[in-house]
């Protein structure tokens, strides 16, 4: 059975989801950036609180550097593949633009 916290956190995704689809053109960029800022910050401050409460600090930066080298490695695939399939990419989802 799930978890009552996947299911908050589900149905949390899918409102903020929606709200940014629906209200998200209303705020200015301005107010986007302060959001985008704030959201970033309060993220920055949690990491930072559970690293420290942490016992296995050393498994969690072992953690950032390996996902930091996946990361990297997959965008830099990824930039290629979607600069050589750029045109087909765009005549397939310019619908949805």
């Amino acid at each position: 059975m799930f978890a009552l916290g996947t299911i908050v956190n589900v149905i949390a995704i899918i409102a903020g989801s929606l709200l940014g689809l629906f209200f998200g053109h209303k705020l200015s960029q301005k107010m986007n950036k302060v959001l985008i800022h704030a959201i970033g910050l309060f993220c920055i401050g949690l990491g930072l609180k559970l690293f420290f409460d942490s016992q296995n600090s050393i498994i969690i930066v072992f953690s950032l550097v390996v996902g930091g080298v996946l990361g990297a490695l997959c965008y830099r695939r990824a930039s290629h593949f979607c600069y050589q399939n750029s045109t087909t990419f765009y005549f397939r989802f310019k619908h949805l633009v």
